[in-house]
């Protein structure tokens, strides 16, 4: 990271900033550096490096290495639950704030005034040195951050990071569109714990409505259609690639996929799923008729949402938010045991 950079960065942020609020201020930062650092911190700073980031609902995520050690950055807040022992939250130092600044472009903090940040930048541009701030009298003008030191083995790729940051957003309910029930909290923990990571899980949390909340969990059993019918032709026919391989064989010879409503009567019963699970279902009564069967009625919800039919706020207020709730922990707990009884061999 070039401090050169950065401090061009955080001078034309803060000037960008007063101009934008009093057009008529000639408001200049002629400090040579916003942050004075050390040759120490210029080194590390200049060995620390980025490796994800990530913009979700209101917040912001990076991962970040400094000095050999992995740090978690979340901007938006200084105030989160961190259910996880393991990362520590640090103070902040210069090279932590600067690596900051350019890796996430840090901005003003919301509805600072002009004339407090004349107050802490104009005294020190009329002393002759004019070669920086302190860390702490310039910190509080940018937004809110928190630093978490964490093991190097929990952020070795994006599925663990992402992981940890469904976590953090579960764990902290007003940085999520819907309101999760602690069950259904319970149940996407147990699914991270569980299950291979995927996408549309950690979508399911940012989903703005359960509609979609829904279609995202519901998206995670789609592959397991394909693998009911072929694992046992598989074996049969010693076919040695992988089962989505033998599938592509299949689709571009003879045009074949697997027929969803019969996979879901299958996935749905008791050969795949407890009884007790089974039964929370079946007493949703989401179906047409309560001898419907339960995975017959999941995808006729599905089917109404993607084919729009009726109106769509209809279909999301055709069921409670408790039985919203209900439903999605339900789901995720049928992928755990999904998971148990069928090989992810893909």
């Amino acid at each position: 990271m070039e401090i050169n950079v950065i401090n061009k960065y955080l001078k034309d942020t803060l000037e960008t900033y007063c101009e934008s609020n009093e057009p008529d201020l000639q408001f200049k930062v002629s400090a040579k550096h916003i942050i004075c650092i050390s040759e120490e911190e210029f080194d590390i700073l200049n060995k620390s490096k980025v490796f994800f980031k990530i913009n979700v609902t209101r917040l912001r995520f990076a991962v970040l290495e400094i000095d050999s050690k992995k740090y978690l950055v979340i901007v938006g807040t200084n105030s989160l639950a961190i259910d996880n022992n393991d990362f520590l939250k640090v103070s902040i130092n210069n090279v932590i704030f600067l690596s900051i600044a350019e890796a996430i472009n840090l901005k003003i903090r919301e509805n600072v005034s002009t004339a407090y940040i004349k107050d802490i930048i104009y005294p020190i541009e009329e002393e002759k040195d004019k070669t920086g701030y302190e860390l702490n009298n310039i910190i509080d003008l940018f937004e809110p951050f928190i630093v978490l030191e964490v093991p190097p083995q929990e952020v070795q790729n994006e599925f663990q990071i992402k992981t940890h940051i469904a976590k953090i957003l579960l764990a902290n309910s007003k940085y999520t569109y819907l309101e999760f029930a602690p069950d259904t909290i319970k149940s996407y923990i147990e699914y991270f714990n569980s299950c291979n990571y995927d996408d549309n899980i950690f979508n399911s949390i940012l989903a703005y409505c359960w509609r979609y909340c829904f279609l995202d969990v519901y998206r995670c059993m789609e592959p397991l259609f394909r693998h009911i019918p072929l694992s046992g032709l598989k074996s049969e026919i010693n076919f040695t690639g992988s089962i989505d391989d033998l599938y592509d064989k299949i689709y571009n010879h003879c045009g074949w996929r697997p027929q969803e409503t019969s996979s879901m009567d299958t996935l749905f019963t008791n050969n795949y799923l407890t009884e007790e699970l089974l039964q929370k279902l079946h007493l949703m009564n989401i179906g047409e008729s309560p001898d419907e069967n339960v995975g017959k009625s999941i995808y006729k919800l599905r089917n109404k949402i993607v084919h729009h039919q009726g109106v769509l706020s209809d279909i999301e207020k055709s069921l409670t938010i408790e039985n919203w709730n209900k439903l999605i922990s339900y789901l995720l707990d049928s992928l755990v045991e999904f998971r148990k009884k069928i090989p992810y061999e893909t």
